[in-house]
């Protein structure tokens, strides 16, 4: 994975190295980092920090890379906004500044994630650490921590008080930890979005088969998604999603929840027990009538697997699930087929798919 870390003042950055040291393993990550006026190739995969200054978080260096990112065809939620100096700034100047943020980068970014942190707060506390007699934190006159009724509290008062926790939680380091593990680690795709010129597709159910032959096209990229809430984070506006079901069990799906998405088709699974046809005839059609927001799209991943098996004519005409039709949409003999590859793909539904999603 890589991260590429913009700032918008280099006096930040040294801190910031031996934070982003500690917090990550060096050998599955690398981090770069990059003035916001600098020119970086947005093209590239990656994901992006941009550490920002309070008092200039709402630059216009900052708009201009976050659009060039979003025109390039990068996921906003690849991005993480983080505003440092948070002890140095009360909670209502926090809100303020959280809210000129959105506002300004609201026409490319719906809701950006934005999280305060002091590098400085978390420096003093491995201080504390290390050594509870550091002669430099009982010199330390910078730092201040906000209470939740707004009341500024300086680091002798947290450690008189024995609340030293506070100061590493206030800094916001475990808070980029946990983004850094459950945002970026655990969705890598949304780092590799960098061609706006292809259809993004987040395919949520277990089936390989459809998922390598729907992968074979150019110019659509394939994105698995494991959940319906995996899908909630991960879906773009402009995404294309498809639900593989078993016609079993697609009047199971929860169809409110289907129908807060855009663009959603359902793909209805015959397996080796319905072909295509069969299903259109029977829940294809009714599930359109009760759902006409949502796309039914029937396949039958039997052929699919019969095709990456590569069967022989003999092994497929004697096979009793599969039935190849004519061109009138009738049974023929198998003994008639002369490409049994394009016979299969065609019996499989994938190209109806292709052609309703391109």
């Amino acid at each position: 994975m890589k991260i590429v870390l913009f700032y918008d003042n280099e006096m930040y950055v040294e801190k910031w190295k031996c934070i982003m040291d500690c917090l990550l393993d060096q050998d599955s990550t690398t981090v770069t980092y990059t003035s916001l006026i600098d020119h970086y190739k947005t093209e590239d995969t990656f994901f992006s920090l941009f550490l920002l200054t309070p008092q200039q978080a709402a630059s216009m260096p900052l708009i201009e890379k976050v659009k060039a990112l979003m025109k390039s065809g990068a996921h906003e939620k690849s991005m993480l906004f983080i505003i440092n100096d948070k002890d140095q700034v009360s909670l209502e100047e926090r809100e303020v500044i959280t809210t000129e943020i959105c506002k300004t980068l609201k026409k490319y970014i719906l809701s950006p994630e934005i999280l305060w942190t002091s590098s400085h707060g978390y420096h003093l506390y491995q201080t504390f650490k290390k050594n509870h007699e550091d002669k430099g934190l009982k010199r330390e006159l910078r730092y201040t921590y906000w209470n939740t009724e707004g009341e500024p509290l300086t680091l002798q008062d947290m450690m008189e008080n024995q609340e030293m926790s506070l100061v590493i939680e206030d800094s916001g380091i475990p808070a980029l930890t946990e983004f850094i593990e459950n945002r970026m680690i655990l969705f890598p795709q949304r780092a590799k979005r960098r061609d706006p010129s292809k259809k993004h597709v987040l395919l949520l159910g277990d089936n390989r088969l459809i998922r390598d032959a729907l992968a074979e096209q150019d110019n659509l990229v394939i994105h698995k998604v494991e959940t319906f809430n995996q899908l909630e984070q991960e879906a773009m506006p402009h995404d294309l999603i498809l639900i593989v079901t078993s016609h079993e069990q697609v009047e199971l799906l929860d169809y409110e929840k289907l129908n807060s998405f855009s663009s959603v088709t359902v793909l209805i699974d015959g397996g080796n027990q319905r072909n295509v046809w069969e299903i259109h005839s029977d829940e294809a059609s009714q599930l359109t009538v009760k759902h006409p927001y949502l796309k039914f799209i029937e396949v039958c991943s039997y052929y699919l697997e019969c095709l990456k098996l590569k069967k022989t004519p003999k092994e497929l005409i004697e096979d009793p699930f599969i039935v190849i039709r004519g061109q009138h949409g009738f049974p023929i003999y198998k003994v008639e087929v002369s490409d049994w590859d394009e016979a299969l793909l065609n019996e499989s539904g994938i190209p109806n798919v292709i052609k309703a999603i391109s």
